[in-house]
């Protein structure tokens, strides 16, 4: 009799803790796909930053960022100048945008895009500025390879 009842609340304890293991671990995937489903942290807000120009001067910039799921749009304000963010998309911890201002070179002003890429770190997002301008205007490969770092923090 008693090897009888060893075997069967064995049996029943054994169930019960492999029911007790099979919903943990039903739960524990559905939060890790939570997880991976959830998106990146919203970067909508205002990010400003600095950078360097050419005479050594520091030159503010800001960007008043709209995330709408992956897309990045919004402006981008400098001292003289404000243009539209397009072509912005966050992947991960990755964002890249495109501004594209009008400047003066020489004589001529002329459109000239500005590509920004980076990544989010903690509260901050540090991206690079590439200048592409149109390979028919002069100096433009020297001018192209002028590459930035820019560190950007929100201010709200």
């Amino acid at each position: 009799a008693g090897a009888e009842l060893r075997r069967q609340y064995g049996s029943v304890a054994w169930r019960s803790c492999g029911s007790f293991v099979g919903s943990t671990m039903r739960t524990l995937l559905a939060l890790v796909a939570f997880a991976v489903l959830l998106p990146a942290a919203d970067l909508s807000g205002t990010w400003t930053g600095v950078f360097p120009l050419r005479n050594g001067d520091l030159q503010d910039i800001t960007f008043k960022i709209v995330q709408t799921g992956d897309k990045i749009g919004g402006k981008m304000y400098r001292d003289s100048a404000s243009a539209p963010i397009v072509d912005g998309k966050v992947t991960g911890e990755q964002i890249v945008f495109t501004v594209v201002l009008e400047e003066q070179l020489g004589n001529l002003f002329v459109p000239t895009k500005h590509v920004f890429s980076g990544t989010i770190k903690g509260a901050d997002i540090q991206v690079t500025r590439e200048r592409v301008l149109d390979p028919k205007i002069g100096n433009a490969e020297r001018r192209n390879n002028q590459k930035l770092v820019i560190t950007l923090k929100r201010l709200f």
